[in-house]
């Protein structure tokens, strides 16, 4: 008979090593004549080896201080100065790369899919939003899920084993319509 095996990830995988020989199934084939014992084990150990690097990100809360700013701080294109961050990962193991693939999603406002982060409540500004831009340009937020192809996910990169930041940049932008003074805070959770 074929048996087929399949190895499934249940955990982080930290290195590569060796499966030693041992017992993998028992199954009993039982007919109206006589029954079977099957038992399939390994002749001799495995070895497996990582070819990607599993992250972890290293910095899982980020505060960004915009300062306080005034009217004459937005240029022309109704934005200010942006402020730079970055998430930082450590990715372990692997002999290869892995694709580093991000989503931000507005904290105040899961469903958001704009590239317009809305206030905190809270907040006492009016008339104004924050954007974010990666290393690619402006952001579009998506939902909290993950997985490949999620809405608002970018590919940043390919992170080898040792540290990978993210770069980003947040600034505020003028809505149409009036505008208030006073705090505006925000925030974004990524995945």
């Amino acid at each position: 008979q074929t048996v087929r095996i399949e190895f499934i990830k249940t955990g982080p995988i930290i290195e590569a090593g060796t499966i030693a020989p041992r017992v993998i199934a028992r199954a009993t084939s039982v007919s109206e004549t006589d029954s079977t014992l099957m038992v399939i084990h390994m002749d001799a150990p495995w070895q497996l080896t990582l070819l990607r690097p599993t992250c972890e990100v290293t910095t899982p809360n980020i505060t960004v201080d915009l300062g306080q700013i005034s009217m004459a701080d937005f240029d022309a294109t109704g934005q200010t100065r942006p402020i730079d961050f970055g998430i930082n990962l450590d990715c372990i193991g692997g002999t290869d790369t892995t694709n580093v693939h991000v989503t931000l999603t507005d904290a105040n406002n899961p469903s958001n899919t704009t590239s317009q982060l809305s206030l905190a409540p809270g907040s006492e500004a009016q008339g104004i939003a924050l954007e974010v831009n990666n290393r690619n340009g402006l952001v579009t937020f998506g939902p909290d899920l993950s997985g490949i192809g999620n809405p608002g996910q970018w590919l940043d990169g390919a992170a080898a084993a040792g540290n990978y930041s993210i770069p980003l940049s947040v600034n505020y932008v003028r809505r149409p319509g009036p505008i208030k003074g006073g705090t505006a805070n925000s925030g974004v959770t990524y995945t």
